[in-house]
């Protein structure tokens, strides 16, 4: 496998997942941390923007180096076969489940006793659905970076047969 092209990758498709986040965050209005701010003048909402993309790309980052070499695992010895199609189908297996524990937290917050549960509907005013789906569509723009990134495969998993067939006695032919 080559470990600077899944590095790259994973690099690349962080970065843009994490502006995928941060612009669905501000577009959704979440109330949450890295997204609340109370930015009035295009230069602060810039700032507060920049300051979201920043606090949400490591953990997309890590998040999108696993996906990376998840991709770089499947295109090598499953699929045999790589690009951006194909990482997004990774990434669209990891943004589905990604989605699928963000939205087991409150659940989960429940055996905590509200606790560590924000004020604030964390969420917005509106339906949580959207969140989700903006997660799988990080999912899906680090998936297809890191299956662009990475290329083609390095071997080809076609076998070679080990017996070749020849026919001992031709047919007669009348």
């Amino acid at each position: 496998m080559r470990a600077a092209r899944i590095a790259v990758g994973g690099i690349a498709g962080g970065l843009l997942a994490a502006i995928v986040l941060a612009s669905a965050g501000r577009l959704l209005g979440w109330s949450m941390p890295p997204w609340s701010s109370d930015a009035e003048t295009l230069f602060e909402r810039a700032i507060a923007w920049g300051k979201a993309v920043a606090a949400l790309a490591p953990p997309a980052i890590v998040a999108a180096l696993a996906i990376a070499f998840t991709c770089a695992v499947v295109f090598e010895f499953v699929s045999g076969r790589g690009g951006a199609w194909r990482g997004s189908i990774v990434g669209l297996c990891f943004g589905v489940g990604g989605a699928a524990l963000a939205g087991l937290l409150p659940w989960l917050a429940w055996y905590f006793d509200y606790v560590y549960l924000p004020l604030v509907s964390p969420l917005g005013p509106h339906d949580a659905t959207w969140m989700l789906a903006s997660i799988a569509v990080a999912g899906v723009a680090a998936g297809a970076v890191a299956g662009a990134c990475y290329g083609t495969p390095l071997r080809d998993i076609t076998p070679e047969p080990s017996v070749r067939f020849r026919e001992i006695y031709r047919r007669a032919t009348r």
